[in-house]
């Protein structure tokens, strides 16, 4: 009887300790302008400061429309141009906070690891990662990607937090002409490990009932 007892404890707090395989699960982050039609509001992104006043919608730009006529890289089914909401062709110079937001909760932050790549009118001020400021290529405008840029624990240790993240692309738009359009595209993606699972306390508890029951066996056999 004592076997069943002891393979019952073992078994018990095997569960109770058991550290579980580390398991990659996709972030949910959204390439800009991915999720939604041409000229319409992009629920995954926002703006924020603005040297124009504008809210905090932001919108798709429209190819056939200027300046997705001939200056910026066309639209495609990956990915889209964000502009302030309202027009996609004339903004005030100055600089514009582009937003988004991913959550770790049930997530190893340490095991995250995101990457990106962006498009930008006119430049790029700095992209930064819950106020840090992330090393990124330089001289990047509206008719080619940047190179991917990655963040890990390794190239930027402890940027990564529990619960929300929040992403920042500060552009500046240069003063123009009549027409001087602002706009951002960023193609994106990420993971992280699934944290540690809690330990189940049903298995801890039927192994520590299990323990008199083991002390009254080897009293007996005595």
């Amino acid at each position: 009887m004592n076997k069943y007892i002891l393979a019952l404890l073992v078994f018990g707090f095997g569960i109770f300790a058991s550290t579980p395989v580390a398991n990659a699960a996709p972030l949910s982050l959204f390439n800009t302008g991915s999720t939604v039609a041409q000229g319409a509001t992009d629920p995954n992104w926002t703006l924020g400061t603005n040297a124009g006043s504008y809210g905090a919608s932001l919108m798709t730009a429209s190819n056939g429309t200027y300046p997705l006529i001939t200056n910026w890289l066309q639209n495609d089914a990956t990915s889209k141009w964000l502009v302030p909401n309202g027009t996609q062709n004339n903004h005030a110079a100055g600089d514009y906070d582009f937003l988004t937001s991913f959550d770790l909760t049930g997530f190893d932050p340490a095991s995250a690891s995101v990457t990106f790549r962006f498009a930008v009118d006119n430049s790029m001020n700095g992209v930064f990662l819950n106020s840090t400021s992330l090393t990124i290529p330089s001289g990047i405008g509206f008719t080619a990607f940047s190179a991917p840029v990655t963040v890990n624990n390794t190239t930027n240790p402890g940027v990564f937090t529990g619960g929300v993240n929040t992403l920042r692309f500060s552009v500046n738009n240069a003063p123009g002409a009549s027409e001087n359009p602002t706009g951002l595209r960023v193609e994106i993606s990420g993971t992280a490990n699934v944290a540690a699972v809690v330990p189940e306390s049903g298995a801890g508890l039927l192994a520590l009932l299990a323990l008199p029951l083991l002390g009254a066996v080897a009293v007996r056999r005595k």
